[in-house]
Order: C-alpha cells, then sequence, then structure tokens
C-alpha cells in the first residue's frame, strides 16, 4: 500500500490538530520515558547493594540488551497481527504488574540479584513489542506527510532526552536516598498511568487488503518482512547504515571515561558534564532536526550530519582539552540524533501498514545487536592499541558510511519511494 505525500504547504504545523490520540501517545511517552529515567538510576544501584561481583552486575546489562536480538523479528512479525493501540497498553499493564511485584519484594527485605535480573530482562522484552509498536502507530495517528512524521518523532525524541537524562536519572538516585523501593514504585506507577493513555487512543489501526493475502505462519511472515526490506534499495541502505553507525558509537562510548581520566584529567563531576555534552546536542538536534530536513531536504541532512559525527569522533581521538571534547561530543550527539530523527520518519513515510511492525522489528534488531557487538570490538582494539585509535577508526568508517550513503540516499529516491512506491 502506498500514500502519496500532500504537498508541503498543505501541511499543519502542529502534529496534534488532526486529532488528540498523538497527544495521548506523547502524554504516554513523557509518563513512562521519566519513570525509566528513575528506574534505571536507582536500577545500578540496587544491584551494587545486592552484590560487588562486577560479572554478576554486568548481567543486569546483558538481560537488557538480549531481549531485542531474541524478540526482534517475532516481535514485529505479532505487531503486525494485533492493534497497535492494544498492544502498547497491554505491554504497559505488564509491565506495570512486574514492578509493582519487584517494588513489594525490595520494601519487605525479598529482594536480590535475580530479581533485578530478571525484571530487567522482562521490560527489555516487552520493549521489543511496545517500541516497534509505538513506530508502527505513528504514522496511522499523525498521517503520512514528512514534515509532520518528523516533527512529531522530534517532539517525542525530545521527551526521550529531557524526561530520561535531565529529570529521570537524578530523581532516581535522589529517590533511592531515601528507600530503595521507591524509584521503582514510581516506575510501575507511570507504567500503569501510560498505559491508560495508550488505551485512550480512538484511531484504529488500518488492515490493508493485501495483508489477509500473505503467509499464514509466523516465520512466513518474518521472511516477507525481511525481503520486502532487503528488496527496497533505499530501506536497505539506511538500515546497514544504521547497524555500523551503532556499532562504531558503541566501539568508543563506553571507553569515554579513560580518555576523561588519562588525557582530560577530569574528575567525577567532569567526566558527568563531559556526557551530559551528548544529551545537550542530542537536545539540540530533536529540536533542529524537522527545521533541517525542510529546508535543505531529508537525505542531504542525513548525509551532513553523518559526515559530521565521523569528524567529530576522529577529533575526539587526537584533541587534547576537555572543553574541545564536550563541543565534540556535543556535534555527535546532535547528528545523532537528528540522523534518526529523520531515517525513522523516511521509514514510516515510505513503509506499507501491513509490514510496519515487521520492517521496525528488523530495523531495531539490527541496531540493537550491533550495539554489544561494537562494544566488544572497541574493547579488544582499545586494549591492543589504546582507545584513540578507537575513535580515530570509527570516525574514518563513519566518514567513509556517509560517502556510501549519499550515492543511494538522495532526495529525489526518498520522494521516489514515497509517493510512488518503487523499490
Amino acid at each position: 500500500m502506498t500514500t502519496r505525500r500532500a504537498p508541503a504547504d498543505s501541511v499543519p504545523q502542529d502534529p496534534q490538530d488532526r486529532s488528540g490520540d498523538f497527544g495521548k501517545l506523547l502524554g504516554s511517552a513523557t509518563v513512562s520515558i521519566t519513570g525509566d529515567g528513575v528506574f534505571l538510576s536507582s536500577l545500578s544501584l540496587l544491584a551494587v547493594h545486592y552484590t560487588r561481583n562486577a560479572a554478576v552486575i554486568s548481567l543486569v546489562t546483558a538481560a537488557s540488551a538480549v531481549p531485542i536480538v531474541i524478540l526482534g523479528l517475532p516481535a514485529g512479525a505479532l505487531v503486525d497481527r494485533w492493534e497497535h493501540r492494544r498492544t502498547m497498553a497491554v505491554v504497559d499493564a505488564v509491565r506495570f504488574l512486574v514492578v509493582a511485584l519487584m517494588a513489594l519484594l525490595i520494601a519487605t527485605g525479598h529482594g536480590s540479584i535475580g530479581l533485578i535480573v530478571a525484571v530487567a530482562f522482562l521490560i527489555a522484552a516487552g520493549e521489543a513489542f511496545y517500541g516497534t509498536a509505538a513506530q508502527s502507530i505513528l504514522p496511522q495517528i499523525v498521517s503520512r506527510s514528512s514534515p509532520r512524521l518528523q516533527r512529531a518523532n522530534s517532539r517525542l525524541s525530545a521527551v526521550r532526552i529531557i524526561c530520561k537524562d535531565f529529570v529521570g536519572r537524578p530523581v532516581g538516585g535522589a529517590l533511592y536516598a531515601v528507600s530503595g523501593w521507591i524509584p521503582v514504585l514510581l516506575n510501575a506507577v507511570s507504567y500503569g498511568i501510560g498505559s491508560l493513555l495508550v488505551a485512550g487512543i480512538r484511531q484504529e489501526q488500518r488492515r490493508p487488503q493485501k495483508a489477509a493475502s500473505g503467509p499464514s505462519s509466523l516465520r512466513g511472515e518474518i521472511v516477507e518482512g525481511a525481503r520486502w526490506l532487503w528488496g527496497h534499495r533505499v530501506l536497505r541502505t539506511l538500515a546497514l547504515l544504521v547497524a555500523v553507525d551503532n556499532l562504531v558509537f558503541s566501539a568508543w562510548v563506553g571507553l569515554l571515561v579513560l580518555l576523561a581520566q588519562d588525557r582530560f584529567h577530569v574528575s567525577g563531576l567532569g567526566f558527568g558534564v563531559l556526557s551530559g555534552c551528548i544529551g545537550a546536542g542530542a537536545l539540540c538536534g530533536s529540536l533542529l532536526a524537522t527545521w533541517l530536513g525542510t529546508r535543505f531536504g531529508a537525505a542531504r541532512v542525513m548525509t551532513a550530519v553523518m559526515l559530521l559525527e565521523g569528524l567529530a569522533t576522529l577529533l575526539l581521538g587526537v584533541v587534547g582539552k576537555a572543553v574541545l571534547a564536550g563541543l565534540l561530543l556535543a556535534v555527535v550527539g546532535c547528528g545523532a540524533v537528528t540522523w534518526n530523527i529523520l531515517t525513522v520518519s523516511a521509514r514510516q513515510n515510505i513503509v506499507p501498514d501491513y509490514l510496519a511492525g515487521r520492517v521496525n522489528g528488523a530495523y531495531r534488531l539490527l541496531a540493537g545487536a550491533a550495539a554489544p557487538v561494537g562494544a566488544l570490538i572497541g574493547g579488544g582494539v582499545a586494549q591492543l592499541v589504546g582507545v584513540p585509535y578507537v575513535l580515530l577508526g570509527g570516525g574514518v568508517i563513519t566518514v567513509v558510511l556517509a560517502l556510501i550513503g549519499m550515492r543511494i540516499v538522495v532526495d529525489d529516491s526518498l520522494r521516489q519511494a514515497t509517493e510512488t512506491g518503487e523499490h
């Protein structure tokens, strides 16, 4: 199924002016993401409270990363079968029950590291379904037009950055100082409120006729989605770029603390400020992405920000001052979020409704699987030749990717794919 874009001059300025559904989705995201930020900051503190074994503590991170790799493709196929709104509401309701039980067990003295690992896994498993459904439902409640989708994704991205990093994490740390179960309970409440808000979305999932004529088995539906994605030249290129770019970023971001200590000689507070520069740049990107995409064209901006991200990463490997490093990290954050908003919007604009879950699931799988691989590669390279070489190599790879991608992903190809459905 294809949907033609509305002319630019007919696009309303506010993605919420069509209905209140986007407002409910945004409200749900605001509450749930704030709760996630509160929970994540306390999760590490709870893990250390129950054990000092680094290998066991690392299981918490692993438990959060594994579900998207295992469930990414089947979750996408199931999301295409189910009503998106109901899927999101049920997932958040289940997460409310799971996290509320965790809060009760901790409050009554029955908490353990095993409980934390199990809950981290279940929350991430729910996100495999929720995140895919959320990306799939957006074009149905906002309408397919590049500016409107970009604007909606920009708002969701800004909410994610502000509520999770700038509000949720500090609040979580403060509440943990009062009692460990309080931030956990607050996250449970946020899931409950988010579930109610999503359930109130009136926009029903559209069921194109083509969906009923496709393969009936889950495996067949997964293959159909993967085959469609691989056969689409533009989206295939974007998917590979997303995977490799995420691999490169994951290769060096975890090593930033070593660079901060060994080269910049900053304190713990200084490292926090450096890390915050990525978030500040990301917030700028979420605010600028729509304007940049509309003014200069999405494909041109994607190429430009990827080039800037690569050059900034490369320069991080050679600069000697923390102030310059902070500016470069802000550029990386801004470029990464701008790229993400424009690519997600393009994907939502192109992919037919009946395949949205499977294609979004495949993207999320590629990005999720690339992160741990990148971290392992980065750690190995840093151990052999040093952290700066990870940054230098990552910067070169990103620049090369941008130069390759710009030959395939151009504004004409995006427009053609959107308006005619040609793959």
